[in-house]
């Protein structure tokens, strides 16, 4: 698990410093407040996922995928503004 953990924290810091090499010649705006603020939406959803147990593994899974998208679910629709628009107007129609 250690290699796996090494492998992300590599991957983060060279996506970041492409990211701000790349800056210096293609303009363009990468959404710095939104990644953060998914990645931490995304830190909280696996730690709630994780805590979902049972003692049959098959009723496991499929807790864990039920709980993941619902879970998923309710922070779009709190956290991103246009999706929680687009389904109040939906109901409308």
């Amino acid at each position: 698990i250690g290699a796996a953990i090494a492998t992300l924290v590599s991957y983060v810091f060279l996506s970041i410093a492409m990211i701000l090499s790349a800056r210096k010649i293609l303009s363009f705006h990468f959404p710095f407040q939104d990644a953060i603020k998914y990645t931490i939406l995304s830190a909280f959803m696996c730690f709630i996922v994780i805590q979902v147990e049972t003692p049959n593994v098959i009723l496991t899974i499929a807790s864990k995928i039920f709980t993941g998208v619902i879970l998923y679910s309710l922070l779009i629709l709190l956290f991103h503004r246009k999706a929680f628009f687009f389904l109040l107007d939906m109901r409308k129609k």
